[in-house]
């Protein structure tokens, strides 16, 4: 299904273009096409869930911290905002972008190419929160978990409700990059993008950034969850042994934006090629390549610059890296 909104979802900001790709829960896609500055506005950021919105009241809202712990904590909003903050430009992608593409079909949202976004994140490091906590020092994964329940759709299913929750490596919730975050570009998160808190794990996958955050788990064995396992994992060979494994940092990628996909153009007419490259711990802004092809022909490798305005990668290689490249001739472009 492909179908634009001039405002379908009443929980998302001014959602103006978003392409619906499932309507219960609220699955909505940017038109890659207008991929435009570096920041995504919060308007175009794609939404994905796994469930019903979940209402909070922040009032009476509470963030615990709790298992392997010395302290157990139960932190409101306020006490969260009260804290130094810090802030840090991340791109998040789900892992299913692209996925209309796949060859054989595969089940799930059919995202084209908008399923990813770059924002500016303001929260509290979660190590801050950790270290006030406690950490027991046999501690391997810390579990997020949020708000939102209910029982999957698609198989293999479990025999009833659960919440969603995905977990992360000790070491990496230890980096002063991972947030409990607020707000979005500098505006209080809307409740489609996790209000009143979540997680921001740059580099990670989306779903790794868990989206209204109630409890963070410390366990003492690796987390064997739903979302850790049967979704979000592949398979690995182990000396010779099938393993599940969690999916974790995103890939190296780039996208054309513009030419839109499946569009077509005149011949022997100069195009601008316009997209994205980002990746989970790589600088994308050195070097990227274009390749043209004619009537089936491979043709020459043309390097594509940063475009102008394009900001050099965030400490963890993380932010998005905008090019440009003008061809003089184009049938297809890959």
């Amino acid at each position: 299904m492909d179908t634009r909104t001039d405002n379908w979802s009443g929980t998302a900001v001014r959602p103006v273009g978003l392409i619906i790709r499932q309507k219960d829960p609220n699955n909505l896609e940017m038109p890659f096409d207008q991929l435009g500055d570096f920041i995504t506005p919060s308007e175009l950021f794609y939404i994905r869930s796994h469930f019903a919105t979940p209402e909070l009241n922040p009032v009476t809202y509470r963030l615990s911290i709790r298992g392997a712990v010395r302290n157990e904590l139960s932190l409101s909003c306020a006490d969260i905002r009260a804290m130094p903050s810090r802030t840090c430009v991340a791109t998040l992608e789900c892992a299913g972008n692209s996925r209309v593409f796949l060859v054989p079909p595969a089940p799930g949202a059919q995202w084209e190419l908008g399923a990813v976004g770059n924002a500016e994140w303001t929260g509290v490091p979660l190590s801050v929160l950790l270290k006030s906590a406690g950490l027991a020092d046999d501690v391997c994964d810390l579990v997020l978990e949020g708000a939102d329940r209910g029982v999957p759709k698609e198989e293999p299913k479990p025999p009833g409700p659960i919440s969603y929750a995905r977990s992360i490596p000790r070491a990496r919730a230890m980096e002063p990059d991972v947030l409990i975050a607020y707000q979005m570009n500098r505006q209080d998160l809307t409740p489609d993008h996790g209000y009143p808190l979540r997680a921001i794990v740059p580099g990670h996958y989306g779903m790794a950034s868990v989206k209204w955050l109630t409890d963070i788990i410390a366990a003492t064995q690796p987390f064997q969850g739903y979302w850790q396992t049967s979704d979000y994992g592949y398979w690995d060979d182990s000396e010779g042994t099938p393993v599940r494994r969690p999916l974790a940092e995103m890939k190296l990628k780039s996208q054309i934006a513009r030419p839109r996909v499946y569009e077509r153009l005149e011949p022997d007419r100069p195009y601008t090629i316009f997209g994205a490259a980002w990746a989970g711990d790589a600088d994308v802004t050195e070097m990227l390549e274009i390749r043209l092809d004619y009537a089936g022909t491979t043709g020459p490798l043309y390097a594509a610059g940063p475009r102008e305005g394009s900001r050099p990668r965030c400490p963890a290689g993380l932010a998005q890296s905008k090019f440009r490249q003008l061809c003089d001739r184009s049938s297809a472009a890959h």
